[in-house]
């Protein structure tokens, strides 16, 4: 009987100092230790469902969010919205103002290309061409600027010719100018002889080329000769070739009239008109 008293005791006692060991331990000693790969997975989860947090800008409308900064950044986006927007408006009106200008320079070009005529009821009317009527006149155009460029040349010896007939200047002064003549010669032969035009105007090319070459180039040779050596002879000749010059040239205007007269929009009033004698009176006499 003592014997199970002692143990029953024994058995209290080592109860109680259990007791006290579980309690004298940390809180941190009777937890379970947190699993990190679960704890990771768990956050995933939970942030997912978390709502994503709104720009600032969004969060003006609560008033206890509004600070000097948010009040600065809302005034700064509002800013580069009106920017954004203007900006647009600006680039619009370019364009249309662009595209205006150039309606307005076309309609000008239009204006001034285009050429009228009369009607039978006496009203001026644009005249009409088509893509090939304008594809004829340019290739026209080409064969009559080199025929301008030779009768400019021709009026300049026009001019000389009536100096030395007025015997109002010594002609050993006028016979320099003749020479200086042969450049433009030159040089107008080279590019009225390289120029391309359609086979219909082959033949007036040549004979201009002809008449550049070995008729005015000719004539000014043997005038300025004839002055400088005052050489009888030689003024003779240079007399037969200012006909021939004059004769040529005379043919050369006609076939040019003749092959513009079936352009449409070539005008040919200008080169009907000219004659050597009218550019005389014209130039020096004034009539």
């Amino acid at each position: 009987m003592k014997q199970n008293k002692n143990l029953l005791s024994s058995r209290l006692t080592e109860n109680r100092m259990n007791d006290q060991n579980i309690q004298s331990k940390p809180d941190s000693a009777i937890q379970e230790k947190s699993n990190p790969v679960l704890e990771k997975k768990l956050n995933k989860i939970f942030d997912k469902g978390k709502k994503e947090e709104e720009p600032a800008y969004f969060q003006y409308a609560d008033s206890s969010n509004l600070t000097d900064q948010n009040l600065e950044d809302y005034a700064e986006i509002q800013d580069n919205t009106k920017m954004k927007r203007g900006n647009l408006h600006t680039k619009i009106i370019n364009f249309v103002l662009i595209a205006g200008c150039i309606y307005l320079l076309v309609l000008i070009f239009g204006a001034a290309v285009t050429k009228y005529q009369y009607n039978s009821d006496g009203k001026a009317v644009p005249e009409k061409m088509s893509v090939d009527d304008i594809r004829q006149k340019h290739n026209f155009d080409t064969i009559l600027t080199q025929y301008e460029y030779c009768r400019s040349l021709y009026e300049k010896t026009l001019l000389l010719d009536y100096r030395v007939a007025q015997g109002q200047e010594d002609t050993l002064e006028i016979a320099p100018e003749y020479e200086a003549l042969l450049d433009d010669v030159q040089n107008l032969s080279v590019k009225t002889d390289a120029i391309s035009v359609d086979t219909k105007y082959d033949q007036v090319k040549s004979m201009m080329v002809n008449w550049i070459k070995n008729d005015i180039a000719v004539y000014l040779q043997n005038i300025s000769a004839a002055i400088s050596e005052n050489n009888t002879e030689i003024a003779n000749n240079a007399l037969q070739d200012k006909d021939r010059v004059y004769d040529d040239f005379s043919l050369i205007t006609q076939n040019i009239v003749a092959l513009g007269s079936s352009i449409s929009g070539a005008d040919l009033t200008d080169i009907k008109s000219w004659t050597p004698e009218d550019y005389v009176d014209q130039e020096i006499n004034g009539k």
